[in-house]
């Protein structure tokens, strides 16, 4: 098996897929900050105005808006995105069939509301999770034109949608922490972003469903998107199923903190680098049957998110012992230790971000399947082990989990792109390097500057400043392609913008 490196750019790339993804990628990510921002300042106010009981209710609920939708055409949409060829037949399916798995979900959401209040032991579950319940309809409404946007790297009208939609959801939920209203707020701010969400898509959108369905349709599209669905579901799950067991046996309380650690703190930080994911599913999907190119862009890919996520999560684990009580108030003091611990899982995530994308993009998703399976079973399994020790012990035991399992997926990911495994590892070796050494600056400059005066915020910002120049300045040193690949993409996107704006091919 020939080795295969990261290069830079090549010219020999058409012009019109490179011009898409780097005007994508600028989208996602100003769309992804707005996101992350709003989330995180919401967050602030909410920590500020609620008592970890009240935020750990609003927990409690959100599992469903995370596990249900599964069930409500995402994977019919990403069918849509990978098959090379599609017609209206294929489209108006989808719609319908989203749409009505929608409405199931939100009815058997609503019905099984009481069951999930009682067995959390918490009457204030019942009506929050009925009224999350409608999300499930609204974002079905609006799933089918979502897919098709991305299908076409249509990511300026996607991403401008969803920045609305974020910003909306936001002043609904800070209006309705000030009104006093507790644990509604933050389901009121979900039920605002895809109901707005969904209304905008059909705006930006010029495609309506026709009143078509095709039976072959659903049946050709449903292999695929079965695996797919499945694949969803263990993933969703997998990240949700240890805010279930917090929250029936430690308590509201203790999920407030394990939630304010996982959902607030660490998931904005490794979300940062998730707008290459959906971005290069697509691009990945239009290039499936060249496994060189495929091979080549992913691996520069994992090296630039690896180059986000290392240093930003190792600098949480150093500075979160001050982050947490400044930002958020001193209640909140023992989610750090879970914040540190769980900053290994977000590393770990975030070096796998893209296998999904390659696995599906190339029609793995049975494979794609199995591991998600594989997750689930051994992410239960700790989660159970770990409640013993409270939420540390359930974090710590996740940690030890993603450790085991998550090799298994980059061999998985590194056979089907044709790639060594010493080749994936050489990439990001310049990358650790860097994150390490910082990891050891930062924690040294705390610790001198406990010994003074100094207030919290301005030890804070010291710490900071100086990790980030230590990082960036070993990076230059170790990973100079990941300059290279960042320049590259700044001098092609001047070049590229006019291609990239130019309307998308039919499918």
């Amino acid at each position: 098996m020939a080795a295969v490196t990261p290069t830079t750019v090549s010219a020999a790339e058409p012009e019109h897929l490179r011009g898409r993804i780097i005007s994508g990628v600028g989208w996602k990510a100003a769309s992804r900050l707005c996101f992350e921002a709003s989330k995180v300042a919401v967050a602030v106010v909410l920590a500020r105005l609620l008592t970890p009981h009240q935020f750990g209710l609003a927990g409690m609920v959100l599992v469903l808006s995370s596990v249900v939708p599964t069930f409500a055409g995402l994977a019919f949409g990403s069918a849509l995105v990978q098959r090379k060829h599609i017609t209206e037949d294929d489209k108006s399916t989808v719609f319908w069939a989203s749409l009505v798995l929608g409405a199931a979900c939100m009815l058997v959401g609503i019905a099984c509301a009481g069951l999930l209040a009682k067995f959390y032991g918490e009457a204030a579950v019942r009506p929050l999770a009925a009224v999350l319940s409608v999300s499930f309809f609204t974002s079905a409404f609006g799933m089918t034109q979502s897919q098709l946007l991305v299908r076409d790297l249509r990511y300026r009208s996607l991403e401008l949608r969803t920045m609305v939609a974020t910003l909306s959801g936001a002043a609904v939920g800070i209006a309705a922490a000030f009104a006093g209203w507790g644990a509604w707020a933050i389901i009121l701010q979900q039920v605002t972003f895809s109901c707005v969400a969904s209304v905008l898509v059909w705006v930006v959108s010029d495609w309506r469903p026709s009143w078509r369905f095709s039976t072959r349709s659903l049946r050709e599209l449903g292999r695929f998107g079965g695996h797919v669905s499945g694949s969803v579901l263990f993933g969703q799950l997998t990240q949700n199923v240890d805010n279930l067991l917090v929250g029936r046996y430690l308590g509201a309380a203790a999920l407030g903190i394990y939630s304010l650690a996982y959902s607030v703190m660490l998931a904005p930080f490794t979300r940062l680098t998730s707008p290459l994911q959906e971005i290069l599913y697509a691009a990945f999907s239009r290039i499936q049957d060249e496994p060189a190119r495929l091979a080549n862009i992913w691996l520069r890919a994992n090296r630039l998110m690896g180059a986000v996520a290392i240093p930003l999560l190792l600098g949480l684990v150093a500075v979160a012992p001050d982050l947490i009580p400044l930002v958020f108030g001193s209640q909140w003091e023992k989610a750090v230790p879970v914040v540190q611990v769980l900053a290994w899982v977000g590393i770990l995530e975030a070096l796998q971000g893209l296998n999904a994308s390659v696995l599906l993009a190339r029609d793995r998703s049975r494979t794609y399947l199995r591991f998600s399976a594989l997750l689930f079973v051994g992410s239960l399994v700790a989660f159970v082990i770990g409640l013993q020790w409270g939420v540390l012990g359930v974090a710590v035991c996740y940690a030890i989990s993603c450790t085991l399992i998550h090799p298994i997926y980059t061999v998985v990911a590194v056979r089907c792109v044709g790639v060594r495994l010493i080749d994936f590892l050489r990439n990001l070796v310049g990358v650790a390097a860097a994150g390490v050494v910082m990891l050891a600056v930062t924690y040294a400059v705390r610790a001198s500057l406990l010994q003074s005066a100094i207030p919290e915020w301005q030890r804070l910002v010291v710490t900071i400043a100086a990790g980030g120049l230590v990082y960036v300045g070993v990076l230059a040193l170790f990973a100079r392609g990941v300059f290279t690949d960042l320049q590259a993409l700044r001098v092609r996107r001047a070049g590229s913008s006019a291609v990239a704006a130019q309307p998308a091919a039919g499918g």
